[in-house]
């Protein structure tokens, strides 16, 4: 959280407490909690600011008329009054209903694990037979010691780029990327410091709320910022980007 507006982070993690963020917002939060203890802990405190208001709240039963504004707001339609369930009538067989039906889940649930357990034994056996496939590496979220926001040029974010490049690792989450054909490609670069060229991260997701682990080249120097160009099916075919470099977004060092 090395922003100096301290006021717009103590704003967002509100509106994250309160789940009044966008969805775009809400990812780029979300990530940076991940990471960042003092926005961990603007966290906590709205929690422990809002939760005796809450609880200060008495349950409410919806009225008929909420129920029918659904109806019509889901269906077009409206039910008769006389079809209206009431809610406080059933809520004892409700309330007994959902106990057998969470015991049924608790046994299904047992059982597909178990089904789920042998397929995947047997598949990592039948995958060891075939050709030894080693599995990817893995890497813990406390690794991450930078991150980016990819935004476009009015500010929207676009792409969560979390980076560990001294162990080799980046992380890109797509939030918003603007829709391209399958001829093209969006491609992930790091700009270094003192004019020293670009690298090449590879390619990034396009789809919303995909998110890919990139095991890239080690780098030693902090770069000054992450671009992102659009290239041609399967990236550029040469050290810099052969298409135009649409986005970017500052490197920032975490406080881990």
């Amino acid at each position: 959280m090395n922003t100096p507006d301290k006021e717009w982070w103590i704003a967002q993690a509100g509106e994250y407490v309160l789940g009044t963020l966008d969805y775009a917002d809400w990812v780029t939060f979300n990530k940076t909690i991940e990471h960042d203890r003092e926005a961990q802990q603007l966290v906590v405190e709205w929690e422990r600011t809002l939760q005796p208001l809450a609880d200060s709240l008495a349950p409410m039963e919806p009225g008929d008329q909420v129920w029918d504004a659904i109806d019509t707001r889901l269906f077009g339609t409206t039910r008769p009054s006389s079809s209206v369930t009431q809610i406080g009538a059933h809520r004892a067989t409700t309330q007994s209903l959902e106990r057998k039906i969470d015991r049924w889940r608790g046994y299904a649930g047992l059982a597909t694990a178990a089904s789920l357990l042998l397929a995947s034994l047997a598949w990592v056996n039948h995958l060891g037979v075939r050709d030894q496939v080693v599995p990817e590496p893995a890497i813990s979220v406390a690794q991450f010691d930078a991150i980016s926001i990819v935004r476009d040029a009015e500010s929207s974010p676009l792409w969560v780029v979390d980076a560990a490049l001294n162990d080799g690792f980046v992380r890109v989450t797509a939030i918003a990327p603007p829709a391209i054909d399958n001829s093209k490609s969006y491609e992930l670069w790091i700009v270094k410091p003192d004019n020293a060229g670009v690298q090449s991260m590879g390619l990034i997701p396009h789809e919303i709320d995909q998110s890919y682990l990139l095991k890239v080249s080690a780098v030693n120097e902090s770069p000054v910022a992450f671009a992102v160009s659009l290239e041609p099916a399967g990236g550029s075919t040469q050290d810099v980007p052969s298409g135009p470099v649409l986005y970017q977004g500052v490197y920032q060092s975490l406080k881990l």
